[in-house]
């Protein structure tokens, strides 16, 4: 960019039009991969123990991310359609995996 991209007046992303709409649906990506990883882990250490309760609350987590990445490439606030469902079901399998721990530490 150097000298050509500050004649441009402006540092922020954009928010609006086609332009806002991609940076939107970019960050609802990252958002998707910043927690995936801890999902997994967290899926994985559960469904030993809860299979289909696990696998259910993974796919419900699933669709609430693409519910909300969709809503989010709409407009800014379009991402919290999805948000509850979603936090619910990871709550959940933190709370299996709680569980899971307490079972296999308990003597």
């Amino acid at each position: 960019m150097g000298a050509e991209g500050s004649k441009l007046g402006y540092v922020l992303m954009e928010n609006e039009g086609v332009h806002g709409a991609f940076n939107r649906a970019q960050r609802a990506l990252q958002n998707y991969h910043e927690n995936f990883p801890g999902v997994v882990v967290q899926y994985i250490a559960a469904s030993f123990v809860f299979p289909f309760e696990a696998f259910v609350c993974m796919i419900v987590w699933q669709i609430s991310c693409c519910i909300g990445a969709v809503g989010y490439t709409e407009y800014v606030d379009g991402r919290m359609k999805g948000r509850l469902p979603g936090y619910f079901a990871m709550s959940t399998i933190g709370g299996m995996v709680i569980i899971v721990a307490y079972k296999a530490l308990s003597f």
